[in-house]
């Protein structure tokens, strides 16, 4: 039986000459693997442009639990996007963020409040005519509370260091070597507390970005297995510089 269900692309690998293996976490059923065949075939060829980072999909498929991989019936576009595909720094953005979610979203159930935020965000992203080089940032930041490690914001006081390990602001610096210092610990509380509607006003230095980013992954690291590695960040950062 055939089951509809929405997706967000996070990334696809060749398998053969005519078909791929492409990760999206659906609405539905969460992260899922779905091979895509005859994708150079007159019918289906559309259907590659369908698989760029984080496209929001409706998909057909006849799901099985427990299977590794997917049988996909049908895919076609669901939010048409305006401008992400056609700006280089967007697409970028979409980029990276879909190899850190790919990176961090296991779960093969469910979690519509997850899916939701994930949409809204890059619909928002989308419809952003400029002033967009901190979604990066408040995405992660935001995503952090949806894993369940969001920092402790009320511990937070001035010239105080952020412990990456226990996600608290402290006086002192920690007997470790995973902690933000002080500078760059006000601007991550800033950024915690800013919204998407409001990233504008988010004022820092595109050194500042960076280190912030490193920040951001570090903490993730912290809470989170397999996220070393990335493969876009240093194209990304590059782009921002």
């Amino acid at each position: 039986m055939l089951k509809a269900t929405k997706g967000i692309v996070f990334q696809y690998v060749k398998f053969s000459e005519n078909s791929v293996i492409a990760k999206i976490f659906t609405a539905n059923f969460g992260i899922q693997s779905f091979m895509l065949k005859g994708l150079n075939t007159k019918k289906n060829k559309q259907q590659k442009a369908y698989l760029q980072p984080l496209s929001i999909v409706e998909l057909e498929t006849a799901h099985k639990e427990n299977r590794n991989i997917q049988v996909l019936n049908s895919m076609k576009i669901d939010v048409v996007y305006q401008t992400i595909p056609f700006n280089i720094y967007k697409s970028s953005i979409a980029f990276f963020l879909a190899e850190v979610l790919a990176k961090t979203i296991k779960e093969e159930e469910a979690n519509t409040s997850l899916f939701d935020f994930i949409s809204s965000s890059l619909i928002l992203l989308d419809q952003k005519p400029a002033d967009f080089s901190n979604f990066h940032l408040i995405f992660l930041a935001k995503l952090s509370s949806h894993f369940g490690f969001q920092p402790h914001l009320e511990t937070y006081a001035e010239n105080s260091f952020f412990n990456l390990q226990e996600g608290i602001f402290c006086k002192q610096a920690p007997h470790h070597p995973f902690f933000a210092k002080e500078i760059p610990s006000k601007l991550l509380h800033q950024v915690f507390n800013t919204s998407f509607e409001n990233m504008e006003e988010l004022k820092m230095s595109n050194i500042q970005r960076k280190e912030l980013l490193s920040i951001l992954l570090d903490y993730y690291s912290c809470h989170i297995q397999n996220l070393s590695n990335l493969k876009s960040k240093e194209v990304f950062e590059e782009l921002f510089s």
